[in-house]
């Protein structure tokens, strides 16, 4: 399949439709079940409890970049079809660097690390309990060092929560494939943007480690 043929843009509107289905369905479920329905956890009484995030809400409760990147993936390779279609075959030389950008992010800065984290069983229950777990698995891992990223995903050497588990939804593997595709359908785009951010990132990193913690946070699924 050439890359910029009408296939690979066909391709790509696929992805995107079955993105959209995907954030709706679950992302990921935290489930504490101590024997007896209920624990003790960091000093505090807490109840047995089950909560299911889909990808969607996961997205909303991220910074503003995250749902950005998410809606070009939506809307830029079906409007990259339509303008196929309607004889502007050339925008897609502007749309498909948007998405391989925007695919390349999410499917690295988001499902990857918190891939990662949800793979550390049991888990490590926030400071605050329930209701900071979302908050908690919204990470920057580059602001502060991989250290930041294992110490808010349970990965350190805190002592985890008995009970405190984490399992993929089915919205996990919907929405990597469809990035998955994404990324791999606009290969030579992936390819380019990965070594630009990548390029970016250590220049900052070497010139000013400030520049690399505000630039990673509209990057990456920091929470704020």
């Amino acid at each position: 399949m050439k890359e910029d043929g009408i296939g690979a843009v066909a391709v790509t509107a696929v992805a995107a439709l079955a993105l959209l289905i995907g954030l709706f369905l679950p992302l990921f479920t935290v489930t504490y079940a101590p024997p007896g329905g209920a624990g003790v956890v960091n000093g505090h009484p807490m109840n047995a409890f089950t909560e299911t995030v889909s990808g969607w809400r996961f997205i909303t409760t991220a910074r503003w970049t995250e749902l950005a990147y998410v809606l070009a993936l939506l809307v830029l390779p079906l409007a990259t079809l339509v303008a196929w279609l309607a004889g502007f075959g050339a925008a897609q030389y502007v749309t498909k660097p948007v998405i391989a950008l925007c695919g390349t992010v999410l499917a690295t800065g988001c499902l990857l690390v918190l891939g990662l984290g949800l793979l550390a069983n049991p888990l490590v229950m926030p400071e605050g309990g329930q209701d900071y777990i979302l908050s908690s698995l919204h990470i920057d891992p580059f602001s502060s060092g991989y250290q930041q990223t294992v110490q808010l995903l349970g990965l350190n050497n805190n002592p985890p929560t008995p009970h405190f588990l984490a399992s993929f939804g089915v919205g996990w593997y919907v929405l990597a494939a469809a990035l998955g595709v994404t990324v791999l359908v606009l290969w030579r785009w992936t390819a380019h943007v990965a070594v630009l951010l990548a390029v970016v990132l250590i220049i900052f990193r070497l010139t000013d480690p400030a520049l690399l913690a505000a630039a990673s946070g509209y990057l990456f699924p920091a929470g704020g």
